[in-house]
């Protein structure tokens, strides 16, 4: 069975395929200049013809939604089977989520041990109105839905892979994923295997491609595809070094930078300003990294440096094998930041036989229930 990662924005849809029988392999990847404000008919087409000429036999979709819109509610509830938990939980934990008639819910245990007859489990609850209204308009399209998961979810698994495949295990872990995306950055907190804290700022690639556009007859789409490409270098005194056919520019890219350092200090102040029983022992100290401008050369290293942290740059096909066409592989391997969510989705165990999901750690991780 192969497995399509859905992950879309507001003008774009990314994509990546997994085979998901035996050993986890990356059969298709790409990016798709359609999202949220695309008509549905439009989105459906782009969508059904990439899977369409990844060809190959069955395929689901798991797709994204936004990790600020979902309620993620930590609990205690009696053992019961997995087919009855949601029903459960919806009656147990009614009082602490908001709306819950209007929610999907989903639920996974986080921690359960043989002697107790409880188990701490993690809820995540969505609007359900926006949650179908796509699930229909790719059904509508004859596209087999396997489900939705928020893409802190999404995020979270592939870290969770990348520990594991080093022998860490994040029961013990804390970190600060961000994930800059193409209009907004995801800051998402985790400690003692719990998301602890959920924002986004209105911060992107798009805002330092428009300030550095003012600054030259370049157009915005070269300067993106120069960023994303890694034919772009971020100095240390914040101007950006690009090359663009045989010229060689150098554009003050300060404003811009000092603009997204600005917000993951306010995000990091008021994290600790809510929470500051959990905000040592590291926490706010170790960034990992992902999404669009990942890719530039210098940007992970100039992070570190001027926020005085420890950063880890994410690769979401590390440790993946690739079956792929010279162009796809071409594709993320120049930039694989940027499909970190796509590639979570893919990597859901939607699908997989019951004993196979313990291979890919999903029994003990709370980011894997599905909505």
């Amino acid at each position: 069975m192969i497995q399509v990662g859905l992950a879309v924005t507001s003008e774009q849809s990314t994509l990546v395929a997994i085979e998901r029988s035996g050993l986890p392999t990356l059969v298709g990847a790409t990016v798709l200049g359609v999202g949220h404000q695309s008509p549905e008919a439009q989105q459906a087409a782009a969508i059904k013809e990439f899977l369409r000429q990844l060809g190959r036999g069955p395929k689901q979709v798991v797709f994204s939604q936004p990790g600020e819109h979902a309620q993620f509610v930590y609990g205690r509830l009696p053992k019961v089977d997995s087919a009855s938990r949601s029903d459960l939980a919806r009656y147990r934990l009614k009082d602490r989520i908001q709306d819950i008639e209007k929610c999907a819910l989903a639920v996974s245990v986080v921690r359960t041990s043989l002697e107790a007859e409880d188990e701490d489990v993690l809820v995540i609850a969505s609007p359900k109105a926006s949650v179908e209204v796509r699930a229909q308009m790719l059904q509508d399209a004859g596209i087999e839905v396997a489900g939705c998961e928020t893409d802190a979810q999404a995020m979270l698994r592939v870290l969770w892979n990348d520990r594991a495949s080093h022998g860490q295990s994040l029961q013990t872990m804390a970190f600060t994923l961000v994930n800059i995306g193409l209009h907004t950055t995801r800051f998402v907190v985790v400690q003692d295997n719990t998301i602890r804290f959920i924002r986004s700022v209105k911060f992107g690639i798009d805002h330092l491609v428009k300030h550095l556009s003012a600054q030259t007859e370049l157009s915005e789409g070269a300067i993106f595809n120069a960023v994303r490409s890694g034919r772009a270098r971020l100095l240390t005194d914040f101007r950006l070094e690009m090359t663009e056919g045989d010229s060689t520019w150098l554009l003050d890219a300060s404003a811009a930078f000092e603009g997204l350092l600005g917000e993951l200090r306010r995000l990091m102040n008021y994290y600790r300003s809510m929470s500051r029983g959990r905000s040592h022992g590291g926490i706010l100290d170790q960034l990992v990294l992902s999404g669009e401008l990942v890719a530039l050369d210098g940007f992970t290293s100039w992070i570190g440096k001027t926020l005085g942290i420890r950063v880890h740059a994410l690769n979401p096909f590390s440790g993946i094998a690739m079956d792929v066409s010279p162009e796809t592989y071409h594709l993320v391997n120049q930039n694989p930041y940027r499909f970190i969510v796509a590639a979570g989705l893919a990597l859901s165990p939607y699908g997989l036989p019951e004993a196979q999901t313990n291979k890919y750690g999903s029994t003990s991780s709370p980011q894997l229930a599905r909505i």
